[in-house]
């Protein structure tokens, strides 16, 4: 199977209701340090509390993470293929001539 997001794409978050995600969305959720977008694996009620299982397409794994509305910021709407590895290139580029050291 094709990964549906690759390094360097840019994707757009769009607000999407918690309660609206369905398995095979690809949601984004802040894990306390960083904004992770992985695919919705699992949808489990748990004591009357909806929580997302999540997964990457290229992990193995399930996160550890149950992702619950005070975590989840919204669905992937779009992607733009590509884009952002510019900014990388670039970054790539500058640190090659050790300006920053």
């Amino acid at each position: 199977m094709e990964l549906t997001l690759n390094i360097g794409d840019i994707v757009f978050i769009g607000k999407t209701s918690f309660n609206d995600v369905k398995v095979s969305d690809i949601v984004a959720y802040y894990d306390g340090n960083n904004i992770v977008i992985h695919r919705v694996v699992e949808i489990k009620n748990v004591d009357g509390k909806v929580l997302l299982k999540l997964k990457g397409d290229a992990n193995d794994n399930i996160d550890p993470i149950d992702v619950t509305k005070e975590l989840f910021i919204g669905s992937v709407v779009f992607k733009v293929p590509k884009l952002g590895l510019v900014p990388i290139y670039l970054s790539n580029f500058i640190k090659s001539f050790n300006l920053w050291s």
